[in-house]
């Protein structure tokens, strides 16, 4: 109860007391007059009387202070009742609002955590048009190397029938040059025997021609011992019987000799009879070498086509070997992007869930408070929204801090067209330059640009009416790079940094490459970052910079040494085309 009712019911019962007191004196008062004044005889009686009224009025006194006590106790107790009540309920008034406010956060809260899951649902929408292109892309690649797989395997097989058919020519030729071989073989040795035996009956014709000469002189010389002791007419006696033993001699000489011919014939007859006469064994022979250079050539074809099988056997498992290797690592990006994609719904099916939470509880509560969503929204924005960016996109942010040091870089850059990676920063990952050399505007649509900083890449895919000018450069600045967005020359990426790499520990190698829309690399420009042992030191001044004592690089610079413009061709100088 409010103050103003503990008045309004306290007053009357005072007014009350108040006009009671008030008439019972009045009444007194009126009476002792009256008394007094007509009956002062009777005096003493009322004395008596009186002296009992006013112990009478005593007792109502006391009896009206004990009222007036009760009163305001029963007041007081009221009082306490009614602080008490008004407390509690300023207390559930005030809980009331803070449970409206806090339900006012949590509903600005989830607002503002629904337009972040839909601008994730729009970039996850493109992320998976981009996913299914690229899968899209990977299984048309997958198509080509199965088709050059199925196209190898059959100039295998026919390789392999070609080399069946060769190997059993081969074996033919082998079996016919086995034979000849040994046909070649049996005819030497025959004809050698032949000939040794020839050889020693030429010895024994010999040995018995110088016995017959040997026998001859001696019956020469006997002869003559004896004509010289004959007389003369012995001599013509003994001459003709010198004549006539000579004549002897050559006879039997002559017959043994016909008889060692004819026996020597016919042992040649015999043995000749078994093989083929002398034309064919030249025309044998002739063919025999005839055979054996075909077969000293079919072995040379064969070798090479050995070789050459080897060869082929080496390339197709080169090729398998690669398309194997790619078939893996799409199926291995496949796997981590679907992976990724359905972490991503995961994640999106959470917060949809708990938005429709947030919903519900949030009509529950303004359908208990009747109140309005308009006056139940909170004007301050969440200090942190949750995010489901993923894994790769954390690494990507974690990357993009750079380290000051002294480095030595060595570029190189290749481009297969008037298209050509210019520039890029290595050292903190804020700009790409591509620079057309051409006389023509070069369509960029559907182009892609990958850069890669030791295990980090990202990559931009240009929109289809990108264009860059006839010899201009075009720089690709990154999203924190705080740069203006001026294009065509000057474009600033959205949510897109280039990585960088803290590469105090070695070497760094920073990779740029310009894809077409075939995903055939047009482009790209290698650059290696070592750290050096040395230290150099360069003083700047106001308005000036001091030559330093050896190289140093500035953002975005390949090459550069002390100022003005020697650092152009120390990039030159120091660059090779590959």
């Amino acid at each position: 109860m409010a103050p103003g009712n503990s008045a309004q019911l306290r007053g009357p019962l005072e007014r009350r007391v108040e006009r009671r007191n008030r008439f019972i004196f009045c009444k007194f008062t009126l009476h002792f007059h009256q008394t007094h004044t007509k009956c002062l005889p009777v005096f003493p009686f009322f004395d008596n009387r009186l002296a009992r009224y006013i112990d009478n009025m005593n007792r109502l006194q006391n009896e009206n202070q004990r009222l007036q006590h009760t009163v305001r106790r029963v007041e007081e107790q009221k009082m306490s009742e009614i602080t008490s009540v008004k407390g509690d309920f300023q207390r559930e008034i005030q809980a009331l609002r803070a449970l409206v406010d806090e339900e006012g956060k949590h509903k600005a809260l989830a607002q503002a955590e629904a337009d972040n899951c839909a601008k994730q649902k729009e970039r996850f929408a493109q992320l998976n048009v981009t996913l299914q292109a690229d899968f899209d892309r990977a299984s048309r690649r997958v198509g080509d190397l199965e088709a050059e797989n199925a196209e190898l395997k059959s100039r295998l097989d026919n390789s392999t029938i070609q080399l069946g058919q060769r190997n059993k020519e081969n074996a033919q030729l082998k079996k016919q040059l086995e034979e000849a071989d040994r046909a070649l073989k049996t005819a030497t040795v025959d004809v050698a025997t032949l000939r040794n035996k020839l050889e020693s009956l030429k010895e024994d014709n010999k040995f018995m021609r110088e016995t017959h000469e040997k026998e001859l002189r001696q019956a020469h010389t006997l002869t003559e011992e004896q004509i010289t002791e004959i007389d003369g007419r012995a001599q013509a006696r003994a001459d003709t019987l010198l004549e006539e033993k000579i004549e002897e001699f050559r006879q039997v000489y002559e017959i043994e000799k016909s008889e060692l011919r004819r026996h020597f014939d016919e042992e040649l007859k015999q043995r000749l009879a078994g093989y083929v006469p002398a034309g064919e064994h030249a025309q044998m022979e002739s063919r025999l070498e005839t055979l054996t250079v075909q077969l000293e050539t079919t072995r040379s074809d064969l070798e090479e086509k050995r070789r050459l099988l080897d060869q082929e056997r080496a390339w197709i498992g080169q090729q398998l070997r690669l398309k194997d290797e790619q078939i893996a690592d799409a199926n291995a990006r496949y796997r981590e992007l679907k992976k990724e994609f359905d972490d991503l719904i995961d994640i999106k099916d959470g917060l949809q869930k708990e938005l429709d939470t947030y919903r519900t509880l949030l009509e529950q509560e303004e359908t208990r408070l009747n109140i309005s969503d308009s006056s139940g929204l909170s004007a301050r924005t969440p200090s942190s929204i949750l995010t489901s960016g993923s894994r790769k996109r954390k690494r990507l942010s974690q990357a993009m801090e750079s380290t000051e040091g002294q480095e030595e870089i060595q570029c190189v850059y290749q481009n297969l067209g008037p298209l050509k990676v210019a520039e890029h920063d290595v050292r903190h990952g804020k700009f790409v330059t591509i620079e057309n050399t051409s006389d023509e505007d070069i369509s960029l649509g559907g182009w892609r640009i990958s850069h890669r900083s030791g295990e980090v890449e990202a990559s931009h895919k240009f929109p289809p009416r990108s264009r860059i000018k006839a010899n201009s450069k075009m720089t690709l600045w990154s999203s924190d790079s705080g740069a203006t967005h001026n294009p065509p020359s000057d474009i600033v990426l959205k949510n897109i940094s280039f990585p960088t790499h803290d590469n105090q520990s070695g070497e760094l190698e920073v990779i740029t490459a310009l894809y077409n829309h075939e995903e055939k690399e047009i482009a790209k420009r290698i650059s290696k970052s070592q750290r050096s042992s040395k230290t150099t030191v360069r003083t700047f001044t106001q308005g000036s910079r001091s030559t330093p004592q050896r190289v140093s690089f500035a953002p975005g610079e390949v090459f550069h040494v002390g100022g003005g413009d020697e650092g152009a061709a120390l990039d030159d100088s120091r660059c090779a085309i590959m």
